[in-house]
């Protein structure tokens, strides 16, 4: 059997864990796992065909002496009930003056058919999962509902303390990933969409995973995904058919060559079956209530109304693409599209009726960048020149703010673009 010690710190703490762990269970291979710990957990299943039964508890849990008996107690009860998983947390409290930690620390021990199970095979890795230290309460979600097993409650270990820097914001993380986690992936509907989501996607296989699991795992089910994959090279492809079910939800459509952001997403434009069309950039996701409230924001909206808007989450993405939560943010009131054009703010999200995209045309590519840069504040500038735009209160989206990003590479092109788009809409209004 072997025991993961995850997301392995190297503090005295994580390394007491791992050493306390070699003394209680000499017959077991103790292995930590630093972050990301899904795609090594991963590597070793496929190496290791012979093993059965697999542990994982986190570093810095206090292990004492009574966890080796307990262990033998909960492997006997496995096979005994036939269980494919048990999820063991601790009855102590976690150190004094700490933290308790979120999710609720615990041992699990997992069954490698257990670990087949679920809208993943195997654990998260981190394009699956940006959150690596929820990799084992991930999978376990996953599985709880379709595999047998139990949750148990033990004294024979203390959860780990949890005192991480406040500039970590893991509270806020939290409130914000939980949800996501802990529903269930959809399931297939047979009626027309009301809402076309696109994602337009050019290698972005380390990220775009993430943004289809959070379609997926939408309370609402009136939606239809739309994938045009922009002639990517790096595996985006082998990750969108590995993580997407054969379903007619779900589409996947590939270009040729290489065409750019505005050609992306008039191919999207020309499939959608949905009244609406929303946008999801490849590496954002959506909070878990997402459609249920741009649903009821559609359902109320007036005649004129082709732009649904809110606020969005930030996350500033860190070394090893680590995410922390800045804030929420809040849009200026909106006056006319001259105003985003002075602030260069994009609203975020955005939710089209798709009979004005189409009216419009969809998204102009003769422009100075042919439509790899500024399509969505173009086209915004041009719906609110005709139609009304509804605010809801609420965050509806979660954007990842990256310094690879093609905005932020090419922020000094914006004021040349910004020259060519007042000239443009003079113009227009001339006519």
């Amino acid at each position: 059997m072997i025991v993961f010690v995850l997301n392995d710190s190297q503090t005295p703490a994580a390394r007491l864990t791992v050493r306390t762990a070699e003394l209680l269970l000499p017959d077991a291979e103790v292995v930590p796992l630093t972050q990301p710990a899904g795609g090594k957990l991963n590597q070793y299943l496929k190496q290791r065909k012979e093993l059965k039964y697999m542990v994982t508890l986190p570093s810095g849990m206090e292990l004492l002496r009574s966890f080796r008996a307990e262990l033998s107690g909960w492997m006997e009860l496995m096979k005994e009930k036939g269980l494919e998983w048990l999820r063991i947390q601790s009855s102590l409290p976690a150190s004094s003056g700490t933290q308790e930690p979120a999710p609720p620390q615990a041992v699990t021990i997992w069954t490698r058919s257990a670990l087949a199970c679920g809208e993943l095979s195997g654990f998260a890795d981190e394009s699956d999962l940006p959150f690596n230290h929820y990799t084992d309460y991930d999978k376990y979600v996953q599985i709880r509902s379709i595999c047998p097993g139990h949750v148990l409650s033990s004294d024979s270990f203390r959860p780990a303390p949890q005192q991480p820097p406040s500039w970590q914001r893991r509270r806020e993380e939290w409130e914000a990933v939980s949800p996501l986690l802990d529903a269930p992936a959809a399931q297939e509907t047979d009626f027309k969409p009301l809402i076309s989501i696109v994602i337009c996607a050019y290698n972005a296989a380390a990220h775009l995973p993430w943004a289809i699991r959070s379609v997926c795992k939408q309370s609402c089910r009136e939606w239809e995904l739309i994938i045009i994959d922009d002639a990517s090279d790096d595996g985006t492809d082998a990750a969108i058919h590995r993580l997407v079910p054969a379903s007619a939800q779900i589409s996947v459509i590939r270009h040729e060559h290489n065409r750019g952001k505005a050609a992306s997403l008039n191919t999207a434009l020309e499939y959608a079956r949905g009244s609406w069309l929303l946008e999801l950039d490849a590496d954002d996701w959506l909070p878990v209530d997402s459609i249920a409230r741009l649903v009821e924001a559609v359902s109320a909206s007036e005649d004129n109304t082709a732009l649904i808007y809110g606020n969005h989450g930030q996350w500033h993405e860190r070394s090893q693409d680590q995410l922390v939560f800045r804030d929420i943010h809040v849009p200026a009131p909106l006056k006319d599209g001259r105003q985003l054009l002075e602030t260069a703010m994009p609203l975020i999200p955005r939710l089209y009726r798709t009979a004005a995209l189409r009216q419009e045309g969809g998204w102009r590519c003769a422009d100075p960048f042919y439509g790899r840069l500024y399509e969505d504040m173009e086209m915004l500038i041009r719906i609110l020149r005709s139609h009304e735009a509804a605010y809801i209160p609420h965050c509806l989206y979660h954007r990842r703010l990256r310094a690879s990003s093609m905005t932020l590479k090419h922020a000094g092109a914006y004021a040349a673009w910004k020259l060519w788009a007042l000239a443009s809409f003079t113009e227009l209004e001339k006519r």
